[in-house]
């Protein structure tokens, strides 16, 4: 996943300050194209498992962390409809 530095730090926020050594949390993901229903699928137990903060010289944005995770118990594909 990938987030402009002032939305990772909102995202730190949430997880209680840490991005490591977290409880699992829930990533819900919402996708479709326009002659289609949105589809919504949920990532039920994630950890972040790497950082990178290492941004390219020719990158727009250079705040950009990328971040890996690790998805812990089997993903619930179509599982809500989006709101």
């Amino acid at each position: 996943m990938t987030l402009d530095r002032d939305e990772f730090e909102k995202f730190k926020k949430a997880l209680g300050g840490k991005v490591y050594d977290t409880e699992p949390f829930i990533i819900v993901v919402s996708y479709g194209n326009d002659d289609m229903p949105t589809v919504t699928d949920t990532l039920p137990d994630v950890l972040i498992s790497k950082t990178d903060t290492s941004a390219k010289q020719d990158s727009e944005n250079v705040s950009e962390m990328k971040l890996d995770f690790t998805i812990l118990s089997p993903i619930k594909w179509g599982d809500k409809k989006a709101q």
